[in-house]
């Protein structure tokens, strides 16, 4: 961790915000209790997230969950900050405008969270997405019984093309539902 201290913020309506340093990469960890379970997402610097999934963590087991991680990422100093939502660090594909909410944050009284990384530009009210290779890589790798032996074969005999054809298929779905991509 070395001399950075990692930030730690509550909503007081169940989300708790971890931000710090690892391996020299700034992280923000974030937990959203939803009921009985709470939804825990990692996300990059601009905002773009790396992971995301969905933990049976009850409200009140919320503190001893964060105490792991602030113990299991070797954090020794940690400062409370008031919350502040996360936002995207780029500008929305329709207007131009910057720092966008993601969808779940904008809709958080909805109980659904949309598996593809939404965000909803609130000057044009666009939903758009934001898709990160090490958010895909990660889907893959925690779906992998969603894919037959063909596909199994054609990853593992070249990773790249096959996150490159993936993306590809993706980026036309949401195309033909005109949902535009985050560059």
């Amino acid at each position: 961790m070395g001399e950075h201290p990692a930030y730690i913020s509550r909503d007081g309506r169940g989300k708790v915000k971890l931000e710090y340093s690892c391996n020299g990469e700034q992280l923000v960890r974030l937990w959203e209790n939803r009921g009985d379970n709470t939804l825990e997402t990692l996300f990059d610097s601009s905002g773009s997230i790396l992971m995301q999934r969905v933990a049976e963590l009850k409200k009140e087991e919320l503190d001893s969950k964060v105490s792991e991680t602030i113990s299991a990422e070797k954090i020794t100093k940690t400062v409370e900050l008031e919350y502040m939502p996360i936002l995207l660090d780029r500008p929305c594909p329709k207007c131009g405008a910057q720092f966008i909410p993601r969808y779940a944050e904008v809709f958080a009284s909805r109980e659904e969270v949309p598996i593809m990384p939404l965000y909803w530009c609130k000057e044009c009210r666009t939903t758009s997405y934001r898709l990160t290779d090490s958010y895909l890589e990660y889907l893959v790798e925690n779906n992998w019984a969603l894919f037959d032996g063909m596909e199994k074969k054609e990853l593992e005999a070249d990773r790249d093309k096959f996150m490159s054809e993936l993306k590809s298929y993706i980026i036309r779905i949401f195309a033909s539902k005109k949902i535009m991509c985050i560059k």
